[in-house]
């Protein structure tokens, strides 16, 4: 495995457990599920990683924590829709990752998200049950869009300092 593959798999298992503890260990019980800072990890990952390695860290450790905290009903929408707006994330800021276009892709990839969720819930429970749970989504989601860029703001200088690229 050539040098460059060891790093980014390195760096895509620690964006899986740094979205599986955001989401396990920092999340506030709501209606069918919980409100949690996973997505920050999500985006970052989305914006650092090629889509192949940020989805599947997005995707496996977000669908672990639903897995360790009883949520196993989630684990198939978890994977997908959290690999989905890691990938949207790279590919929206893969050329140009201008300001803009990271709050534009933190924007459309937690809105995927919330319209995912709703789709999901609304197949298992009906309408009734999907349309509450859209309030938990929308919370969940602007945190993440907030956490993400500011912790952007605090990560880019460092890495431009350090010459990160893969």
């Amino acid at each position: 495995m050539k040098k460059n593959n060891v790093r980014r798999l390195t760096v895509a298992a620690l964006f899986a457990a740094l979205c599986f503890s955001a989401t396990l260990f920092l999340k506030i019980p709501f209606l069918n599920g919980y409100i949690h800072l996973g997505d920050c990890f999500v985006l970052l990952a989305g914006w650092l990683l090629g889509p192949l390695y940020a989805s599947l860290a997005a995707g496996i450790g977000s669908a672990l924590a639903d897995l360790v905290a009883g949520y196993p009903v989630y684990i198939p929408a978890t994977f997908i829709l959290k690999a989905a707006m890691a990938c949207l994330a790279c590919f929206m800021c893969r050329k140009h990752s201008s300001a803009l276009r990271r709050i534009l892709s933190a924007f459309f990839a937690e809105a995927l998200m919330v319209a995912g969720y709703f789709l999901y819930e609304w197949a298992l429970y009906g309408i009734g049950g999907a349309l509450p749970a859209v309030t938990g989504n929308l919370i969940q989601a602007a945190g993440g869009i907030a956490t993400s860029l500011l912790l952007w703001q605090v990560l880019a200088p460092i890495l431009k300092k350090h010459d990160f690229k893969f």
